[in-house]
């Protein structure tokens, strides 16, 4: 007769329960990023809102990923105060025209909500107003909001996952748990 030895671990069980933890991890990430984004963006006219989803892809890994939502200018004005357009974003000027027979009227000086590097102020318009058919455009510099957000989750999150799985392993497979 040969030898033979059954595993005292269900791996199966193990599986579920370690995927389980993670997505769970992932979600809590996603609702961390939205909360950031929210922070970016809570002096807005425009009120974007975000959602998240966690997914798991065809390779099996997890992933979160965070969505902006609201009406179509909502969403465009957030792609490009986060990525920035025109010159300023490594792209062309380009030029806004008038509106069906109207003039534009602009401030001459105008300081942004957000700059790159910080969360926001009031915005204000001042100087003369001046009026035009067009206007040539140099773009709006990027906020690089995204890379912000994942850097303050990244750091608040960090080493989180590793001991989550170890107390998963700890409860669901106890003699492994030592490894």
């Amino acid at each position: 007769m040969p030898f033979a030895m059954k595993s005292c671990i269900d791996f199966d069980k193990l599986e579920k329960a370690v995927v389980a933890e993670e997505v769970a991890f992932m979600g809590e990430i996603g609702d961390l990023a939205c909360e950031e984004f929210k922070k970016l963006t809570a002096n807005w006219g425009h009120d974007p809102k975000f959602e998240k989803k966690v997914i798991k892809t065809t390779s099996g890994k997890i992933k979160v990923e965070v969505w902006v939502k609201g009406d179509q200018k909502t969403r465009d004005i957030f792609g490009w105060v986060n990525k920035g357009t025109g010159e300023k974003a490594g792209g062309e000027a380009y030029v806004i025209p008038k509106e069906k027979g109207k003039i534009l009227a602009f401030s001459s000086l105008y300081t942004p909500k957000t700059t790159p590097k910080s969360h926001g102020g009031p915005g204000k318009s001042s100087g003369p107003i001046r009026f035009a058919t067009k206007v040539r455009h140099t773009g709006i510099e990027p906020r690089n909001f995204t890379d912000r957000v994942r850097e303050a989750v990244m750091k608040e999150m960090e080493g989180e996952l590793p001991k989550r799985i170890k107390a998963v392993v700890a409860k669901t497979a106890p003699s492994m748990s030592n490894f």
